[in-house]
């Protein structure tokens, strides 16, 4: 076959072509500072990249989770705080209410229907939007104005691992009905009960309040267990991003030279295609 010079000029433009991609290539990575800019430039390393982007995306999953149910564990246990507070003074103005005359039995009442309320407060706690005693039905309140529990029976889980879920709460059915039962009960007897009937609701309360602190315990429990995990999630993610900064850091030296070196072959293409054209042209003038 015969070489035209149509043919060398289209091949000495597909060179040029072919430098300047390189060239975008080379600019690409030395400012990036990452090597692989497409999947066809390390198939086999683009792919690891690949893999090891996806896994962390569900480390970061499981790590906003873990987050959320951190928060709403401590927001729990704040209220769980504040609610065993509450019953300890309902105790002590028990206490004083079955050794005291009748006029201050009728403002100790009024003092523990104050302190009922409070609890049946705290009890529609919510957290963004959702109340975390309300089992699975978080939209509305778990509690009604007279202590009554209208919420779900089964507490939500989240997975905050492969194939690990973890309760983010107590329904509010476990910890508070007795107490609150009971705190009913005081209001009435302090008021116009006997001592030993004051002295029998005080000890119902404190009986009850055990839910109170048996709750306390799991919600220490499951944020020990939860911290863990997190720091077990920090520890992988980090093995992972370094793992891929291996794969997909670029050496910058490296990024300069090959840089400069696609700029001068960039440089010799266009000279190159420049005297071609000019000798096509001189040939067709003569």
């Amino acid at each position: 076959m015969r070489v035209t010079q149509r043919m060398i000029l289209q091949d000495a433009l597909r060179g040029l072509f072919a430098n300047q991609q390189a060239l975008h290539r080379a600019s690409e990575v030395a400012s990036t500072g990452e090597r692989i800019q497409r999947v066809s430039d390390q198939p086999l390393d683009a792919s690891a990249v690949i893999r090891l982007d996806s896994q962390l995306r569900v480390l970061e999953r499981y790590r906003r989770a873990s987050v959320s149910v951190t928060t709403r564990l401590s927001t729990e246990e704040a209220v769980l705080n504040s609610v065993d507070d509450l019953l300890r003074q309902a105790e002590g103005l028990a206490a004083e209410a079955a050794n005291t005359d009748d006029e201050t039995k009728g403002n100790i009442s009024k003092e523990l229907s104050l302190i009922r309320e409070q609890i049946i407060s705290l009890g529609n706690t919510r957290v963004s939007g959702e109340y975390i005693f309300a089992g699975s039905q978080v939209d509305s309140p778990p509690f009604s104005p007279d202590g009554s529990y209208v919420g779900g029976t089964g507490a939500r889980q989240v997975e905050i691992a492969d194939g690990l879920r973890i309760p983010v709460n107590h329904t509010g059915d476990e910890v508070l009905p007795d107490v609150l039962g009971f705190l009913d009960t005081l209001v009435t007897e302090s008021e116009s009960g006997t001592p030993d009937a004051i002295r029998a609701a005080n000890k119902g309360l404190k009986q009850s309040a055990k839910n109170i602190e048996r709750a306390r315990v799991e919600l220490g429990t499951r944020m020990n267990h939860l911290d863990r995990i997190q720091k077990d999630q920090v520890r992988r993610s980090s093995a992972l991003l370094d793992e891929r900064q291996a794969l997909q850091a670029a050496d910058p030296a490296e990024s300069i030279l090959k840089l400069s070196q696609a700029k001068t072959s960039l440089e010799m293409a266009y000279k190159a295609v420049s005297e071609m054209l000019s000798t096509n042209i001189l040939q067709f003038l003569r």
